[in-house]
This record gives C-alpha cells, sequence and structure tokens, in this order.
C-alpha cells in the first residue's frame, strides 16, 4: 500500500478532518473538478451552466449553484461532472442520502460517458468515498478510494 493511501484510510476512519483536507486537490473551497476536465465535445450550453455553477458553488451560493448544476444537466442527462458537483452540494448541505444517489450515477456518467478521462472518474469516486463514509456506508467508501486511486495510478 503507498504512502498515501494510508493517510486516506486513516482519514476515513477518523472522520475525514484536517489531514484528510491537506492531501486532497481543491478547487476553491470545495472539492470540485477543474473546468478544463469539462470540455465538452461539441458545445451545447451545459459547459456555461456548468462554469457559472462553479463559481456560485465557490462563492457558496449553494441553492444557485445547485439550480446551475441542474440546468446543465437538463442539456446532458449524463454530465458526471455538473452530477459530481451537484453531489458536493447536497454533501455540503448535509443531505447525505441524494449526496450519495448523485455520487454513484455521477460515477457511472464518467465511466460510462468518456472512459478516457480518468482524473474525472477519480473525483467522482472521491465524492462517493466521501459520502459513503459520511453515511457510515464504510465499505463502500474504501472501495470507492481504491477504485479512484485506480484511475489516478493509470495516469502516473
Amino acid at each position: 500500500m503507498k504512502p498515501m493511501r494510508h493517510s486516506i484510510i486513516l482519514c476515513l476512519v477518523f472522520g475525514l478532518g484536517a489531514a484528510c483536507r491537506k492531501e486532497t486537490p481543491r478547487t476553491g473551497t470545495t472539492l470540485l473538478p477543474p473546468p478544463a476536465m469539462t470540455v465538452a465535445r461539441g458545445d451545447d450550453g451545459s459547459r456555461a451552466h456548468f462554469l457559472k455553477a462553479t463559481d456560485l458553488h465557490l462563492a457558496n451560493r449553494y441553492v444557485d449553484a445547485y439550480e446551475e448544476y441542474r440546468a446543465a444537466l437538463a442539456i446532458r442527462s449524463n454530465y458526471a461532472a455538473a452530477r459530481n458537483g451537484s453531489a458536493v452540494i447536497y454533501g455540503e448541505l448535509g443531505i447525505f442520502s441524494n449526496a450519495g444517489r448523485e455520487a454513484r450515477r455521477a460515477v457511472l456518467d464518467s465511466t460510462r460517458s468518456d472512459p478516457s478521462n480518468r482524473l474525472l472518474a477519480a473525483t467522482c469516486l472521491y465524492t462517493l468515498a466521501r459520502v459513503a463514509s459520511k453515511l457510515g456506508k464504510y465499505d463502500e467508501a474504501v472501495s470507492a478510494y481504491e477504485r479512484a486511486f485506480a484511475y489516478a495510478d493509470r495516469d502516473a
């Protein structure tokens, strides 16, 4: 097991505290995929909604950000980055059951719609792991962390 994996497992066991935040890549104050990860083939308007949602999310305007994520998903229902953002919003609002549902769907969307985008898949899996641990589903959380590392290791 690599050293960072030990840290992630410790964070999982001890509650996703400050030690985890130091080792996770972050955009602003929340775990969001960087906009560069979300470039769509053929712009259909969903990316504009996603970018606006990201800005609103970083400004802690969660309801407005959620509405923009949903607008992006209304245009492109398999937009994994937007669904992941929606999951993060639910998590930050403490609505973990909805966060779990959205995170699971984001993982499916990321691996089906663009299997070559491993960073997006790893980000969605990380979100799922965080949410699963908050729901007390530790086996699912560990599995999601392991899958996220497997995706990340392929890029290394």
